[in-house]
């Protein structure tokens, strides 16, 4: 797993590239501290990248979710190829986040 954060358009970006199982998820969840140090007003998740989600994976993205809720930043995610989207339909996560088809998208509806 590789995460990339940046900037853009007064938003955080946070990319997730390759898997986010039950070994690269508390990696996922450890950067949450830096990434709240100061809490961004907008974080989105792209996970235009990601091959492969497991539950561990639906958990730590559920706990980023909470956090942004917490810190009263809005939150969504964008960019979900076709395994992805399953995962996240099946789990039923397709109704409890804002989800965009593309990172262009996010951006223009945040």
């Amino acid at each position: 797993m590789r995460i990339a954060v940046r900037a853009e358009s007064g938003r955080t970006v946070v990319s997730v590239s390759g898997r986010l199982d039950s070994v690269s998820s508390a990696e996922f969840i450890n950067q949450f501290d830096m990434w709240f140090s100061a809490p961004p007003s907008r974080l989105i998740l792209d996970l235009t990248d990601l091959e492969y989600v497991s539950s561990a994976g639906l958990r730590a993205i559920q706990i980023l979710a909470r956090r942004c809720k917490e810190s009263k930043s809005g939150f969504c995610l964008c960019g979900l190829g076709a395994f992805v989207q399953n995962v996240i339909a099946l789990s039923g996560f397709d109704r409890a986040f804002t989800i965009h088809a593309t990172l262009a998208d996010a951006l223009a509806a945040e």
